[in-house]
């Protein structure tokens, strides 16, 4: 204890170690975020001291992580609105807490905060850690993710499926200068796409995909085409870039597939964007043949992607729209197998068990002079060589 002679106040000394960095100590979901308000933020009045209500919102708000969903459960709009637009007057917005007032206010919340933003400047994590962070499994809110090739690791393709709440996906490289010219130098294959069918052939991933887009992705071909059947709610795909999806043999495998192409004009900065400006233009059309209805649910635009240092508008950007959707390439391999095996009349017979079986218990029960006299009567007669000494007749 201490004694401070001029106030006449004891009072104690402790040291505070400095804590372990952010990174270590506030998990995957606060690299770009930050939970705590800012340090004294509205910490004092200049006239007289706060309200209680004020009080009661910098205590809930000093550390969001504190917070979940159950805890607003009872809580009315009023005082929830409150606290976001604290949480927005200082600056301290973060996805976290978007998710938390999306879930238990999804329609007031969508009405002041339909759209959240989320543009890293620089890759902090794993791609599949930003994924984790964009999926609601109950889809409380829909995600439009657009990413650039170069930061994914070849297991993390796949993990795009597992964003539920997908509804708008971009995938682009960033083209470098090279001897040649500007190339694209990594590119998604036909595999990957195969892949991502496959997982949405189980009903357990893509289910809300309206719209994708691929922006110079070379390894593509043709063959993409028959992989995006299986996508239950795709109804537009951009291409950008992809040279063999440009020939005439790729444009009639697309409509062989139901999908018919159209040249747009849109612009590379925003996948969100162009999102709105589809449904504005198909807006006079009935509800069935939107691609899309951005507005019903709240939505994180996340991106992070190399942004090209070579503008993209010299390259002619074509979008297919789904007219019917035909019938997904597994099927189809299922159909022609079932076709091949049902029509196939060389197929070898099947040696009949039950005659093999019963000759053989036949056999079984002669004794062996019977096999021996079997064997002697059945044996073929030598030739007239060895039956008899004459010369044979001439012809």
């Amino acid at each position: 204890m201490q004694y401070d002679r001029e106030s006449g106040q004891v009072y104690t000394q402790e040291v505070i170690r400095v804590a372990p960095s952010s990174r270590r100590r506030r998990g995957f979901a606060w690299v770009h975020d930050s939970p705590l308000l800012p340090a004294g933020w509205e910490a004092y009045s200049p006239v007289g001291a706060h309200s209680l209500k004020h009080m009661a919102m910098r205590a809930v708000l000093s550390d969001q992580r504190t917070l979940s969903t159950a805890h607003f459960k009872g809580v009315p709009w009023s005082v929830a609105r409150y606290l976001w637009d604290c949480v927005c007057r200082s600056k301290r917005t973060s996805l976290y807490l978007w998710k938390i007032f999306a879930t238990a206010y999804p329609a007031e919340f969508n009405q002041i905060s339909h759209r959240y933003l989320l543009k890293p400047s620089s890759k902090q994590m794993a791609v599949t850690n930003y994924l984790k962070l964009l999926t609601s499994a109950s889809v409380n809110w829909t995600a439009v993710v657009s990413l650039s090739v170069e930061f994914f690791e070849p297991h993390e393709f796949l993990e795009v499926a597992n964003v539920r709440n997908l509804i708008g996906l971009e995938m682009c490289t960033q083209p470098k200068r090279t001897e040649f010219g500007y190339e694209a130098t990594v590119s998604i294959s036909d595999r990957v796409i195969k892949g991502w069918s496959e997982q949405a052939l189980t009903g357990q991933a893509f289910e809300h995909l309206r719209i994708l887009v691929l922006r110079l992705q070379t390894s593509l071909t043709e063959h993409v085409f028959a992989y995006l059947n299986a996508f239950p709610t795709l109804s537009a795909f951009i291409m950008q870039g992809c040279p063999r999806l440009y020939s005439k043999e790729a444009r009639e495998m697309a409509e062989r597939h139901g999908w018919v192409p159209f040249v747009v004009h849109y612009s590379d900065h925003s996948l969100y964007k162009i999102i709105v400006d589809m449904d504005s233009e198909l807006e006079s059309q009935s509800q069935e043949y939107r691609p899309m209805c951005i507005n019903s649910l709240p939505v994180v635009d996340f991106s992070l992607y190399c942004r090209n240092s070579k503008s993209l508008h010299s390259e002619e950007q074509i979008l297919f729209r789904r007219k019917y959707r035909a019938t997904d390439h597994l099927s189809l391999q299922e159909k022609k197998a079932q076709k091949t095996h049902n029509g196939s009349d060389m197929a070898p017979s099947k040696p009949d068990l039950k005659q093999n079986k019963r000759v053989v218990r036949e056999s079984c029960k002669k004794d062996m002079k019977g096999l021996l006299d079997q064997f002697k009567y059945d044996s073929p007669k030598p030739p007239p060589s060895i039956l008899s000494s004459s010369p044979p007749s001439s012809w």
